[in-house]
Formats: C-alpha cells, sequence, structure tokens
C-alpha cells in the first residue's frame, strides 16, 4: 500500500493537485470518515465499494426516472403512473443510505452500528 504522502505527490507531479484539493474540499460530512488518512485500510475498501455501488443504483435509476416520466407523458396509463411511482420509490430509498456493513469502521477503532 502507497503512503497517502506518496499518492498526494503523485498526483501532484500527474498536474492533478487541483483535483485532488477539490476531493479533500468536498469531504465535509463526518460520513466521510473513511476516505480520511487515519481510515483503516478494510474501512476504506467497504466504504469505496458501497459508495460506488450507490453511484451506480443512483445513476440507473435517474435514466429509468426520465424513461418513466417520458412514458407518462406520452401514454398517461395508470400502469406508467404506476412505473413512474415505483422509480421514485426507489429513489427514495438510496437518499442517506449509510454502510450497514457488520463491523465497519471497527478496525479503524469507530464503535459499530447494530441492526
Amino acid at each position: 500500500m502507497l503512503a497517502p504522502g506518496a499518492i498526494r505527490a503523485g498526483l501532484k507531479e500527474r498536474d492533478l493537485g487541483t483535483l485532488l484539493a477539490r476531493v479533500e474540499a468536498s469531504m465535509t460530512h463526518l460520513s466521510d470518515w473513511p476516505a480520511r488518512a487515519d481510515a483503516a485500510e478494510e474501512d476504506v475498501n467497504l466504504w469505496w465499494t458501497h459508495v460506488v455501488t450507490l453511484h451506480r443504483k443512483s445513476r440507473t435509476l435517474n435514466r429509468e426516472l426520465k424513461d418513466a416520466e417520458q412514458a407518462l407523458g406520452s401514454e398517461p396509463t395508470e400502469e406508467n403512473l404506476a412505473w413512474l411511482r415505483d422509480v421514485q420509490a426507489r429513489l427514495g430509498a438510496l437518499d442517506g443510505a449509510e454502510a450497514l456493513i457488520e463491523g465497519f469502521g471497527i478496525p479503524s477503532g469507530r464503535a459499530a452500528r447494530s441492526l
């Protein structure tokens, strides 16, 4: 594993310092702790997997939402309305979703949540 300082230096050498600064500045929420230097590698891997999965689901559902809206606009049927509401509900379920993975945070010295 590369040390955080080596990663930062490598990014800056590749003219990605501005991007690095933007990423670091975007970490403002307490739930962003796995992206900080003191997080354990195991927690970081679980967190990134979770974040990427949520991002992909969100993108897919937003595309489906546009399709459902167009379908309802073209054919205002009960079926298309039900589809639209279903997609909206699934998108709503993603809002605020956090990693509730058994043992998540323990390697970094954080108290684990129980379900």
